[in-house]
């Protein structure tokens, strides 16, 4: 599949995308790309689902996969992960838990015993 975008609209959209913060970078791969179930789904270890993967200049155009990986220099991971971690009601991402961890304090009374061990 070919699209018409020249070199400097997609050194653009990347500039754009990799100003996004990380909420941000994952709301755009919602809004450019989609899951399809795959028509032809066999036997059970057979692929279940495909991408279309769109970018978007002065319209949005439909891209190849390896377009639009290479234009936001990303892996395919990335983009597998925000599907499979979706809600598939409201269609957003699941939050990060990054730094959510509860703090592990030593008491006072275990302090002396954890230093001379």
């Amino acid at each position: 599949m070919q699209v018409c975008l020249s070199l400097e609209q997609r050194k653009t959209i990347s500039e754009h995308f990799w100003m996004l913060d990380d909420m941000g970078k994952r709301m755009y791969y919602g809004k450019y790309t989609e899951k399809i179930r795959s028509v032809r789904t066999i036997g059970k270890n057979r692929k279940k689902y495909s991408y279309r993967f769109f970018l978007k200049a002065s319209n949005i155009y439909r891209c190849c996969k390896r377009t639009f990986l290479d234009t936001l220099d990303i892996s395919q991971r990335r983009v597998s992960y925000y599907h499979d971690h979706t809600d598939t009601i409201t269609n957003l991402p699941e939050l990060l838990s990054s730094g959510d961890h509860v703090k592990h304090r030593i008491s006072v009374i275990h302090k002396p015993s954890a230093r001379s061990h």
